[in-house]
């Protein structure tokens, strides 16, 4: 009976290792407690923003350039007629797609840029 429970108590502390070692990437975060601090004090003291506008409003502002305020972009769209025209409104910012509809449309947005 005491051997049983030698041998269970190394399966489980080998177990529990080999949990550990083959799934570090994914359970690494409980092991670092200023990340634990950090996503608390995030729910508990952080407030959401709420915008007042609408992303439709954003549209009508300026219609031939594409804003993403989040990273700080702004730059004109230019509309092509053929695919042949593309590579060179790209120098001039960024190109719809022929054929495909403007942003806030019903339908598929197809932009390219660089």
């Amino acid at each position: 009976m005491a051997s049983k429970k030698i041998l269970l108590k190394y399966f489980f502390f080998f177990f529990f290792l080999s949990f550990l070692i083959l799934n570090w990437n994914k359970i690494s975060w409980i092991f670092y407690p200023n990340y634990l601090l950090r996503v608390f004090s995030f729910y508990l003291f952080e407030k959401p923003k709420i915008e007042k506008e609408s992303k439709t409003e954003n549209f009508a502002e300026k219609e031939d350039s594409i804003e993403i305020p989040k990273i700080q972009i702004s730059v004109p769209l230019i509309f092509v007629n053929s695919e042949t025209e593309i590579s060179k409104a790209l120098d001039r910012g960024v190109v719809l797609w022929p054929g495909s509809v403007k942003p806030g449309e019903k339908g598929e947005t197809i932009i390219l840029g660089h």
